[in-house]
């Protein structure tokens, strides 16, 4: 897909029909290839993701920054992660937390695509962790079902629905995020009942895409609001439990799941904070585990008015200014699909046996 969208390969790519790469490869815009180390990019200032170095040396081994020329790359940049394992001793052997790398990288983008294979839409363990760990970041997900026209069109509207229904039971929201179909290669796809579908399909995807340069000031700020709201219902748990403790402070008898229950009911209901708004309990009372007593301070009156100041005044100002900057014109065709070279001619008739069951 990012090869289709990009009009080529970047320098590194290895595409494949199953997992080919185990590295992160942040793809950006240069008219020269370069290719730069991941324990470079942890100390660059100047590189947009920061804190990755919290994830350990064998995370920032598998990290590149790859630049090349793409006319994509000059509104957007893409991250393009590791394939999915299945077994778990696979998963152990990466020597560092993938969901928790994904989790931290869709706190920062605009927007996360999901790639299925029509012919193999299995979840492995890890696979559901991945997809586990976007909770609260359910508006940003679209799921792509590639490879659409190697399968006959009664066959995919049962892979559609299959795919669709062991979402449901993974996803938190009421309905499952926008699923595009389509197949992403560079050569012309046979013609069935469902190729007028699957170039909607595609034109939709390119042009979410493109949008993400005019929309990705106001999630942004969405963003900031969110952290800050977060930080607002964290002091007020904090200095709920800590205003529940006398003289000594023991934390793992502070942080019982029945006191932390509690404690989350006090705030809801004192400070009319809605119950979706607030943290897991389980890992609040986690993280609760890892910190000393006496580092957990009451509520600062006069920090707690600048925050609800900025909430409250200062957002609206910076709302004000993104909406009067001057809007980028988006100028980005894909390039038109070529017929398969003679040479892949029996792949080309056996895909095409299979579609049209001759």
């Amino acid at each position: 897909m990012i090869e289709y969208l990009c009009s080529g390969k970047y320098p590194g790519a290895e595409i494949g029909p199953e997992p080919t790469t185990d590295i992160f490869a942040h793809i950006q815009y240069n008219k020269d290839p370069v290719q730069i180390d991941g324990q470079t990019l942890a100390h660059d200032k100047n590189y947009p993701l920061k804190g990755l170095e919290m994830f350990g040396d064998p995370f920032l081994n598998k990290l590149r920054s790859t630049n090349f020329d793409s006319e994509l790359l000059q509104y957007v940049s893409i991250l393009d992660t590791p394939g999915i394992l299945a077994g778990k001793k696979q998963t152990d052997a990466r020597g560092y937390d993938f969901a928790a790398v994904i989790s931290f990288l869709a706190e920062r983008v605009d927007k996360i695509f999901l790639m299925f294979d029509a012919n193999k839409v299995d979840l492995s363990d890890e696979y559901r962790d991945v997809i586990k760990s976007l909770d609260g970041h359910s508006e940003k997900v679209r799921i792509v079902l590639n490879k659409a026209d190697m399968m006959k069109p009664r066959e995919l509207i049962h892979v559609r629905g299959a795919l669709m229904w062991a979402l449901g039971k993974i996803f938190t929201t009421p309905e499952v995020p926008k699923v595009y179909i389509g197949s992403f290669w560079k050569y012309v796809s046979l013609e069935n009942q469902m190729s007028k579908t699957m170039k909607e399909d595609t034109d939709a995807l390119v042009k979410e895409i493109c949008e993400l340069v005019h929309t990705c000031r106001g999630r942004r700020i969405n963003d900031v609001v969110r952290r800050a709201k977060s930080v607002r219902i964290h002091c007020y748990l904090m200095d709920t439990i800590r205003r529940s403790q006398l003289l000594f402070f023991n934390m793992p008898t502070a942080v019982t799941r029945k006191k932390l229950a509690r404690h989350f009911a006090i705030v809801e209901r004192r400070y009319r904070v809605v119950h979706s708004d607030m943290p897991s309990e389980e890992a609040f009372q986690a993280k609760a585990l890892k910190t000393e007593g006496s580092m957990w301070k009451k509520i600062d009156s006069f920090d707690m008015k600048l925050l609800n100041s900025f909430l409250n005044d200062d957002i609206t100002a910076i709302i004000a200014v993104a909406n009067r900057e001057k809007q980028e014109e988006v100028n980005f065709t894909i390039k038109e699909r070529t017929e398969k070279p003679p040479d892949d001619e029996t792949d080309w008739k056996t895909a095409q046996s299979r579609i049209t069951g001759r």
